[in-house]
């Protein structure tokens, strides 16, 4: 599954999902706060390839 967030959306992630938090932009910077219902403390770091460019629309 792939998605696309715009500025101001809002997204939900299943438990246990991997997901990178990444922007698409090359002029701008990401800014996202991410809230969990859970206090265990889960970070795995991934490696990712870099991403394709996309293509103009």
């Amino acid at each position: 599954m792939e998605s696309v967030a715009e500025a101001e959306d809002s997204i939900v992630v299943a438990p246990y999902v991997p997901h990178p938090e990444i922007g698409a932009s090359t002029i701008g910077t990401l800014k996202s706060v991410l809230v969990r219902s859970d206090t265990e403390a889960v970070v795995i770091n991934l490696v990712i390839e870099t991403a394709e460019k996309s293509e103009a629309v």
